[in-house]
């Protein structure tokens, strides 16, 4: 819920807008929403992105961003009588649609896509983009590295920043999330003598 500082910000800026009397159709309402909104699409959708593997947490964050983005022009429509023709408002919706499909992709579809990763002895950089592709939720990411059992997976996972550790602050002491799901690969390798454990 916003708090009482952005209600009060909304305020000055409504009774800025009733003071002119004269409304123009370019207007903007700007609040200062401190996170606000792009938290609450973020645990919406993903629940933790720090416990995304790093490449994905990006890219995301990023279609996050969009969404956001996305967010305030529909408002600005919607609630402030901003002008948009029908082609723009049709595109605004294509890309709507777009983003909904790429981070709500059906669960039992995602779980097919990696169950044929799973199976690949030796990947392809190919592959580790289609892999980029698929984990985006912390369920899916715990789903591959839990059953991934090929120790040639290890070099491209590594140099695509796979398995670098999650940020200790913004990970492990977050209660959403008490494992880290690469962690699972990382002592299937020790066990089969493919990697050595370093201290």
């Amino acid at each position: 819920m916003p708090d009482d500082e952005e209600f009060n910000k909304l305020k000055v800026e409504l009774l800025k807008i009733l003071e002119e009397r004269e409304l123009t159709d370019s207007y903007e309402i700007k609040l200062e929403r401190k996170g606000i909104m792009k938290k609450k699409i973020e645990t919406l959708f993903i629940e933790d992105v720090n416990a995304l593997p790093d490449p994905i947490r990006n890219k995301v964050l990023y279609v996050l961003r969009n969404l956001g983005n996305l967010h305030d022009k529909i408002t600005g429509i919607s609630h402030y009588g901003i002008d948009i023709t029908e082609e723009d408002f049709n595109s605004l919706i294509d890309e709507f649609i777009e983003i909904l499909l790429y981070i709500l992709k059906p669960t039992p579809k995602v779980i097919e896509e990696l169950n044929k990763l799973l199976k690949i002895d030796i990947p392809t950089q190919d592959e580790i983009e289609i892999l980029k592709n698929l984990l985006n939720h912390p369920s899916h990411v715990q789903y591959f590295f839990i059953n991934l059992k090929k120790p040639k997976w290890f070099d491209l996972l590594n140099k695509n920043r796979f398995l670098l550790e999650p940020n200790r602050k913004d990970f492990f002491f977050n209660l959403n999330v008490s494992i880290w799901p690469q962690g699972f690969y990382l002592k299937e390798m020790v066990k089969k003598k493919c990697l050595k454990m370093s201290r």
